[in-house]
């Protein structure tokens, strides 16, 4: 990685998300820039008085970390700034703090932490908790596509020395109908197949020397994936992001949307391979 642009809206929520950044970029030797953009929305005088606030708030968060990096404060549109800001300056990470709870709000519309995820061809990381350190534990649900593909490389960029656990959950249909009663020979059946799938993708992934064996898992993507969140106990989530709707945007639809909005631990969630 050689740059790291972090956003914030000089919450507390915010501060970890720079903390982690500033770790980040010390770790990798990149770049750092941190942002904050005013909402245009807001009264002209009062906007202007947190503009100037907010670099010294800015430089106060990274404490003794701030050296070296770029603090910028505008007035304008949070989603539509700080893509535009992570695209001048070719970042190779969006780093952002949990955005604030609004629970009616939320029913109806995007965030702009899920619109950056959806809209960023970037790897973006959501900030949970107070770690400074490496990543210790990552954990990558994998779909065969090429967002799984980025996942997997953008966790080993950044925490090369991590324990990664990666898993591909294959679903048994009709199970329900049945009381949970299923052959060996149909469930062997289905494992097959996603072995097969499996192996096709290992073919032309371009997955890093570091990457795990994908264990593959029966059961349903949410039943597993919480399941691994409970023994494994990651400080990070790797995820892909197709992007292929507003509602669904991740390999487990509303399964990541909504561990976006409530994660367990850090998330990060990669499109493509830019870093």
């Amino acid at each position: 990685m050689e740059t790291i642009l972090v956003a914030s809206d000089l919450s507390e929520r915010s501060d970890r998300a720079m903390r982690r950044a500033a770790s980040l970029a010390k770790a990798h030797g990149a770049k750092l820039i941190a942002m904050a953009v005013i909402d245009e929305d807001l009264p002209s005088a009062i906007a202007a008085t947190q503009v100037e606030q907010a670099g010294a708030q800015l430089s106060s968060a990274f404490g003794e970390n701030a050296d070296g990096a770029e603090f910028k404060a505008v007035i304008g549109d949070p989603f539509r700034d700080i893509h535009t800001a992570a695209a001048e300056a070719n970042a190779d990470l969006i780093v952002l703090g949990l955005h604030r709870p609004r629970p009616m709000l939320d029913l109806f519309r995007e965030t702009t932490m899920e619109r950056l995820v959806r809209m960023s061809e970037r790897p973006v990381l959501i900030v949970r908790d107070l770690g400074v350190g490496d990543y210790a534990r990552i954990l990558t649900p994998i779909d065969f596509s090429p967002a799984s593909e980025a996942a997997l490389r953008a966790a080993s960029t950044i925490s090369p020395g991590a324990d990664v656990q990666a898993f591909h959950a294959y679903h048994v249909p009709f199970q329900g109908f049945r009381g949970g009663q299923v052959s060996a020979a149909e469930s062997n059946s289905f494992r097959r197949q996603a072995n097969a799938e499996m192996e096709k993708w290992l073919k032309t992934a371009d997955l890093p020397a570091s990457a795990p064996k994908i264990e593959l898992v029966e059961g349903s993507i949410q039943q597993v994936l919480m399941q691994r969140i409970g023994t494994f106990k990651p400080d990070l989530i790797a995820i892909g992001a197709h992007g292929r709707s507003s509602v669904a945007p991740g390999i487990v639809g509303n399964v990541t949307l909504e561990l976006k909005r409530n994660p367990p631990c850090d998330m990060l969630i990669a499109r493509q391979k830019i870093m």
